[in-house]
Order: structure tokens, then C-alpha cells, then sequence
């Protein structure tokens, strides 16, 4: 299609660490690949400039606030906030994409496309609500949620989804998908290389047993706690199993707080490492109550890692056969602990398992094939 000017509304970006932000990041990527040009919107960053050029796209960064530790940025209403729309109206934008239905800069970023008269699309990211193991905040969040859902559709005529039970999902709030943008990877940017230094030394044990690795936000809706407590009890049972978990989050101290010396917590790594990690461990754990399309799993399967994940988001549709992997019913214990030992036990689904998804996932789910997806979008909404 005929090059365009491109804006993406992200609620956070690169830096902070996300599923969303690395959809994002590599979009972007693979439309300036294309000889598009990429706008990126998003909140405040600091020590990062307002409006700054990172890897061959622009990216405006707008004053918010950081509630609940990042997890829900609030667009500040203030002169600088006018002042940098202003100068995005200058942008000469062709076409808009926001990023999840419920921020207030998605929010934002849709009145700002309506109001100038750019196409646009919203892509849902999500598969459930969010969390945060508190009654009273997880009612006020679906209020919330709800009331930012009803007046982006006010907005908004056309939604996007990162994987079909996205899509199914964004049916609880009377909206119809019209198509599957897929969370992908672009194995081309995947090197693998041997560990080094403190890490080589720290992860040395694990070459005499069988290793069982996650990696993502340290957040409840992702099931670190219910990993923590399946792999302690099978600890009652297997000598040689050991766990690797990387990121950051609330749950951190719970971690460190898990004394076990077969609990390896090596914090948040960059992506390289948790590739170079990823390679050389057995067992990838994601046992998540809400999904959109993990990232995280995608690189589990170029890594050959036997992947174990619930039936949420994008996962179930890579993998769609016991051949490629475990999904389980929910991240309740009983089934991540089965699920666990199942492939303690089977060095041989370990493997074959791996090597399926690994050929699945370089032959269905690369950025070259969502952006073809996103251009046919893009046409049939600008036409």
C-alpha cells in the first residue's frame, strides 16, 4: 500500500515493560520496515524527553499520573498536555492506532483521531478484567473499565483484537471485533548466544535437572503465586527441579520471601538474556487468568521451551493441539501442579512438544504476517 503517516496510542512504552508496549514497539517496527512513518503517543517517561525520535519513530510523551505502580497511567489535563496536541495536529497523520479500549490516553487518542477526522482502529489486548486481589478496588476497576468502554465507542467505530478469545471478549461489552491482529514475533531478531558472567553462574545448577522458567510482570493475573506454591510442593517430591522466574512487580517480596535455593529470581533482564535464559531452560510456565496474546510465550516457543499455559488469550490458538503444549482449565493450583509434573516425568513430550511449536510458531505468527493484516485494515477503513 501507499507509504503512511502512522500513530500509535500506547498507555506506556519502552521503557516500562509490557506485553502492550512490545506489541507496540515491533508494529512500529515492521511499518518502518515498510517505509511507513510511525508516531508513538504515550505517557511520561522520566529523564526521557517530551517529543524524541527512538529508532526511527517519534514518540510524544505526555505528563500522566502513575497509579498502582504504573499499572494505570492518567493523562494529566494541563497546558503541556494542549500544548503537545497541538503539535501533534501538525503531524499530517494518515491513520491511527490506540492501543487497549479503557486509558485515559486511549481515550484521548480516539477523540483526538474523531475530533481531526483520521481513520482509526482500537485493538483489545485483554481477555478479562484487570486485578488487583482487593474487593473493593476490583469493583471500582470494572466500573471503571465499563465507563471508559462506553465512551470510546462514542468514538470509535472499528476494534481489533490480538487473538480470537480477545475477541470474544470484547463481546461482554457489546462490541464485535472485525478482525485478529495476532501478537507475532520476527524470529530474524532472535539471536541466541551462551550466558555469561553472574548469570551463567547463578543458572550453572540447573544443567543437572529439569528447569521450569517464567518470565513477565510480577502481578497476580499472571499466577506467579500459584507457580511458587505448585513448584514448592513438588519439591516435596523431586530433588532435581528447579525455578527460574524473571521480572518486576508488587509480588516481588513474595519471591524473595521464598526460601528455597531452587527458586532462582533474577529480576527484570533484557530481552537478549531472557532469550539466552529461555534457550537453555526445559519448561516454560505461564499460568496467567488473563491474556491478551503473550509475548512471553511466543519466545518460549523459538527458544524449543515444552510451553504450560491457560486457556487465555492468543495461547490456546498457537497452541491448539496437546502436540505443541499444555493448556490448562485456569491457574488453579491443582492443575498447574499436574500440568508440572506431567512434563517432570516425560523428558519425551518435553522435547517433541517443543520442537512442534517451535515450527508452528515461525510458520504462523511473525510481524510480517500481522502488519499484512493491519495494511488490509487499514485500506478497507481509509477506502
Amino acid at each position: 500500500m501507499k507509504n503512511k503517516t502512522i500513530c500509535i496510542f500506547s498507555a506506556q512504552y519502552l521503557p516500562h515493560m509490557g506485553g502492550v508496549e512490545r506489541y507496540t514497539y515491533n508494529i512500529a517496527k515492521e511499518c518502518i520496515r515498510r517505509g511507513h512513518q510511525v508516531i508513538v503517543v504515550t505517557s511520561a517517561c522520566e529523564g526521557v524527553d517530551d517529543i524524541s525520535v527512538e529508532q526511527g519513530m517519534k514518540v510524544y510523551r505526555f505528563p500522566s499520573f502513575q497509579l498502582m505502580n504504573g499499572r494505570l497511567p492518567i493523562l494529566k489535563n494541563n497546558r503541556q498536555t494542549r500544548q503537545l496536541f497541538d503539535v501533534l495536529k501538525q503531524e499530517q497523520i494518515d491513520f491511527c492506532i490506540v492501543n487497549t479500549r479503557f486509558y485515559f490516553l486511549s481515550l484521548a487518542g480516539m477523540k483526538f483521531a474523531d475530533e481531526n477526522h483520521i481513520p482509526f482502529i482500537t485493538i483489545e489486548h485483554g481477555t478479562a478484567y484487570l486485578t488487583f486481589n482487593n474487593i473493593l478496588l476490583d469493583f471500582i476497576e470494572r466500573k471503571y473499565e465499563r465507563a471508559m468502554t462506553r465512551k470510546g465507542k462514542k468514538y470509535c467505530q472499528h476494534y481489533y483484537d490480538v487473538s480470537e478469545f480477545s475477541r470474544q471478549w470484547l463481546r461482554e461489552f457489546g462490541i464485535e471485533g472485525e478482525g485478529v491482529l495476532y501478537n507475532s514475533i520476527n524470529p530474524d531478531d532472535y539471536h541466541i548466544s551462551e550466558l555469561t558472567g553472574e548469570l551463567k553462574e547463578k543458572l550453572a545448577p540447573i544443567e543437572n535437572g529439569v528447569s521450569i522458567a517464567y518470565t513477565g510482570r510480577l502481578i497476580p493475573e499472571k499466577g506467579v503465586n500459584v507457580l511458587i506454591e505448585s513448584f514448592e510442593e513438588l519439591r516435596k517430591k523431586y530433588e532435581h527441579i528447579y525455578l527460574i522466574l524473571m521480572g518486576e512487580g508488587p509480588l516481588e517480596s513474595d519471591i524473595l520471601n521464598a526460601h528455597d535455593d531452587h527458586i532462582i529470581y533474577l529480576g527484570r533482564q533484557s530481552n537478549k538474556d531472557v532469550i539466552n535464559i529461555l534457550n537453555k531452560v526445559d519448561v516454560f510456565c505461564l499460568p496467567s487468568r488473563s491474556e491478551g496474546f503473550s509475548t512471553s510465550v511466543l519466545e518460549a516457543a523459538l527458544t524449543k521451551c515444552c510451553i504450560i499455559t491457560t486457556a487465555r488469550g492468543g495461547s490456546k490458538e498457537l497452541i491448539n493441539n496437546p502436540q505443541y503444549g499444555l493448556i490448562i482449565q485456569n491457574n488453579d493450583f491443582h492443575y498447574v501442579y499436574e500440568a508440572l509434573e506431567n512434563v517432570i516425568n516425560d523428558a519425551n513430550y518435553r522435547k517433541t512438544s517443543a520442537n512442534n511449536v517451535y515450527k508452528r510458531v515461525i510458520e504462523n505468527f511473525t510481524w510480517k504476517q500481522c502488519v499484512d493484516e493491519l495494511e488490509k485494515a487499514m485500506n478497507s477503513i481509509i477506502e
